[in-house]
């Protein structure tokens, strides 16, 4: 994962776009299945910052978590 953003990164350097690292996270989607996995070990980072993992993340207005459910959402939009 490291070696794809930091070729991401690379790209955006030289098309002379920005990207706004402190706004970058990441998510690990994952199944009922995958549970018992830990990741907790990861160090996913850009340009030498590590990103912070998060449970659910907003994208185009709508809240997206990890295991792919409305939850988030609905409650959002209930309240």
């Amino acid at each position: 994962m490291n070696e794809e953003l930091s070729k991401l990164s690379r790209r955006f350097q030289v098309n002379k776009l920005s990207l706004n690292i402190t706004k970058s996270n990441y998510v690990i989607f994952k199944s009922k299945k995958s549970h018992n996995l830990d990741f907790s070990n990861l160090n996913i980072g850009i340009d030498n910052t590590q990103r912070a993992r998060v449970s659910k993340v907003k994208f185009l207005w709508v809240i997206i978590d990890e295991h792919l459910t409305w939850k988030p959402h609905i409650a959002h939009v209930k309240s």
